[in-house]
């Protein structure tokens, strides 16, 4: 399941372009971090107690902590958010774009697929 899960994750990459430096830099650095914070040898992994103390949010602060995906989305975000050297397009934000402006509940392959059969 987690296989399919990264696979699926990856192949949203498909639009961003991998040849510039500062791409890589963000998609193995989330990686890399992800492993090392909230992995199977990861930081969490080995503590015996919540570090974050012994209430509800400190449950739910380790919950959040101790999932690699979350991990990685959030330093891939932060990243992408607060580093330059990229256009939109190198980015891959422009196709995200176009998506999301698309009218796809007018489409008639679209409807006749996923519709509720009446």
């Amino acid at each position: 399941v987690f296989g399919m899960i990264v696979a699926v994750g990856l192949s949203n990459l498909k639009h961003v372009d991998l040849n510039n430096q500062r791409n890589l830099f963000i998609i193995g650095f989330s990686i890399f971090n992800s492993m090392s914070v909230a992995g199977p040898g990861g930081y969490f992994s080995t503590l015996d107690s919540n570090p974050f103390g012994t209430g509800n949010g400190s449950a739910i602060a380790l919950s959040i902590f101790s999932s690699p995906m979350i991990i990685a989305f959030i330093c891939s975000m932060f990243l992408d958010s607060t580093s330059g050297g990229a256009t939109r397009e190198q980015r891959g934000l422009t196709v995200w774009e176009k998506a999301s402006k698309a009218d796809i509940n007018n489409d008639p392959e679209y409807v006749a697929v996923y519709s509720l059969p009446i």
